[in-house]
């Protein structure tokens, strides 16, 4: 098969080499951004114009739901093979009120959130009422300005901060802050098939930077999640979805993330309506065979996804000083070595911003360079592990960072999974996560 692989991102080079390594003919084009040598001496790399590639492949995977839909709206019409979400649904995350207007009218209970279009405007609504709110903005324009506040005044003081800096890029909300564990459900979901392979991924996000959920949100740090054939949170969140999905032509991944509270009410937060990152990493570990087969037979509507029913656990390992480089020069994250990484490991050990290179290794009494993996940015890469257990699932990955070698002093989180001990059992009361064992 012949696999394009349209990568808005930055993380398609993992998803391109297993599926060069099952024999298929690949080609990673990214987004033209700081980091042009990720996948390098690895995969086909090509730059330029991506619309070339389009008619030479019998695949196009998409990484991202918000780069170059003006341009990409012709071949979703055309019906070109596509594993990614049209400019229309995608909007299900890139335009957070369509996505609830959608949750809402699909008969699915929201919190309470509200719309502003200035810092001014929000500052002035939270001065009145008081109270904890998440920051949202509508869109990736503003990404940097999501936010939880820990009450009142903390959400004032941003709002004061930010309007310093000028007016925000797109129009925001505020959502009501509720109290409770953080628990996401997602699926694939092609018109042709509907829901695929009767299974629904759950996951637990761990957006913090530190240990603990301390420090500044990096997206993630870490994910645990299991594919399951019953899911209470799916029939709540995605199946009310299954017209509306099949009304936009959605294709893809979609994961709803939401907050189930003391009570056991479960109240969505927001879509991921594309591949979600570190989740799909942890997708590959747990996906049986081919690594994009199925994709395409949806596409052609056969339904051919197979999956463990393993528990996974994935933990991100960047390079300082991530998450903060947004003006650092890319130079200073080009060519740290990735010692230990082998035939026997790289299965589970997924690439992120990775090139081909040469650094020292020992032979004997002599130092000589070698050739290896080298980083071309700061998110380096995620061990997975796989368990019949959270507790199993964790063991194995932080021992795939133990045969691990870097540099540079890199960075990762020691406690992905661990607050699944307590929340597994708080959930399987309301009747969630009934499939999972911590221990």
């Amino acid at each position: 098969m012949k696999v394009f692989v349209l990568d808005g991102d930055g993380v398609g080079l993992d998803f391109a080499l297993r599926c060069q390594m099952a024999g298929h003919d690949v080609k990673l084009w990214m987004a033209p951004s700081k980091h042009q040598h990720v996948g390098e001496g690895i995969v086909t790399v090509v730059k330029g114009d991506w619309r070339r590639f389009m008619k030479w492949a019998d695949l196009i995977y998409m990484t991202d739901d918000s780069k170059y839909y003006a341009a990409l709206q012709p071949y979703f019409d055309e019906g070109y093979p596509i594993w990614g979400t049209n400019p229309k649904a995608a909007a299900l995350e890139t335009d957070r009120k369509f996505g609830m207007d959608v949750m809402k009218a699909c008969g699915v209970e929201l919190p309470e959130w509200h719309e502003f279009s200035t810092y001014e405007e929000g500052s002035a609504f939270v001065r009145e009422h008081g109270g904890r709110w998440a920051c949202k903005p509508f869109n990736d324009a503003d990404k940097s300005k999501a936010y939880l506040c820990k009450d009142a005044a903390d959400m004032c003081y941003m709002f004061d901060k930010w309007a310093e800096e000028g007016n925000p890029k797109c129009k925001f909300l505020l959502q009501e802050f509720i109290p409770g564990m953080e628990f996401a459900v997602s699926g694939f979901y092609t018109p042709q098939t509907g829901w695929l392979g009767g299974v629904w991924c759950e996951s637990f996000e761990h957006k913090k930077f530190m240990n603990g959920d301390v420090g500044c949100n990096t997206g993630e740090m870490g994910t645990v999640a299991k594919w399951v054939k019953d899911s209470q949170l799916a029939r709540e969140m995605l199946e009310p979805l299954t017209s509306a999905l099949a009304t936009l032509n959605f294709c893809g991944h979609i994961d709803v993330n939401t907050i189930v509270d003391k009570n056991g009410q479960a109240w969505p937060l927001e879509f991921t309506a594309r591949a979600g990152w570190p989740q799909s990493y942890l997708q590959y570990s747990m996906n049986q065979g081919d690594p994009c087969q199925f994709m395409k037979d949806a596409l052609d509507g056969v339904d051919s996804l197979k999956v463990k029913s393993s528990v996974a656990v994935g933990v991100v390992l960047v390079l300082h000083p991530f998450p903060w480089t947004t003006d650092v020069d890319p130079a200073i994250h080009e060519g740290t070595p990735l010692y230990g990484v082998t035939e026997d490991n790289i299965e589970h050990i997924h690439l992120g911003s990775v090139k081909a290179g040469k650094a020292p290794h020992i032979f004997g009494e002599n130092i000589k360079d070698k050739p290896c993996f080298v980083s071309a940015g700061p998110y380096l890469a995620i061990p997975v592990g796989l368990g019949h257990t959270v507790k199993a699932a964790q063991k194995k990955a932080y021992k795939l960072l133990d045969e691990l070698s870097i540099p540079d002093s890199p960075l990762y989180r020691t406690d992905i999974g661990d607050k699944m001990e307590k929340w597994i059992p708080e959930l399987q009361k309301h009747g969630y996560a009934t499939e999972w064992a911590f221990d």
